[in-house]
């Protein structure tokens, strides 16, 4: 419960029948969200069907695939994933980790059990350095933190400089344009603060729920 009012990932440790399932229950019914709790025992997923089932996947991807699958991911949106046995993941197969938790003692225990397997490792939900792993030289495929940046220069050597500043002004231009629309209500409301003191408001209004959804926040570490 305590992990639910600050709406926070919970990571659950214990044998098997030491009431795992029950604690996600729990915690999801504390956290008020409207979609359903998908449990998902991932030591019985079969062996090549992992990326399928919790991912889904579009017509014609593979085989028989012969209409839009939705994975474990979607069922849960807005609800609650429960991944039970997570570390038990079929180890044969190429895997690919895309984290939305950060949490780095769940990390070190897949890369300790996948090895070689592991092709890529994806932190999307980690917001500080120390969440990469947990400890120093995982097997495996180095942790790669999803920041804009990587991504730019990944592009940046793909399509061109001058390419990736057009995409970009014309994909802000678009993103602009609509959350601050003429007509009828804006989406977003841009915020512009600098300082300290507007940087930790902002952070413990977002760590403690209280961010406004409509508001979008450009903070600055002095003001200029």
């Amino acid at each position: 419960r305590v992990a639910a009012a600050a709406g926070e990932h919970l990571l659950l440790l214990g044998e098997s029948g030491s009431g795992k399932e029950v604690a996600a229950k729990v915690f999801h019914a504390a956290t008020g969200r409207k979609g359903p709790l998908v449990a998902v025992n991932c030591a019985a997923i079969p062996s090549g069907v992992a990326e399928r089932l919790l991912f889904g996947a579009k017509r014609g991807a593979y085989s028989g695939a012969d209409k839009d699958a939705d994975g474990y991911m979607q069922a849960a949106d807005g609800g609650t994933l429960f991944l039970d046995e997570v570390a038990e993941l079929d180890p044969s197969r190429h895997v690919a980790y895309v984290d939305m938790s950060g949490d780095g003692a769940l990390r070190a225990r897949l890369h300790h059990h996948l090895g070689d397997a592991l092709r890529l490792d994806l932190i999307v939900g980690a917001t500080h350095h120390s969440s990469l792993g947990g400890e120093p030289d995982l097997p495996g495929v180095a942790p790669t933190m999803f920041f804009a940046p990587g991504r730019g220069k990944q592009r940046e050597a793909q399509w061109g400089a001058g390419v990736l500043q057009a995409r970009v002004g014309a994909a802000w231009g678009r993103f602009a344009g609509f959350v601050t629309r003429d007509e009828g209500p804006a989406v977003l409301s841009v915020v512009r603060s600098s300082g300290p003191a507007a940087i930790e408001a902002a952070w413990s209004a977002l760590a403690g729920g209280r961010a406004r959804p409509g508001e979008g926040q450009i903070l600055a570490p002095r003001a200029g």
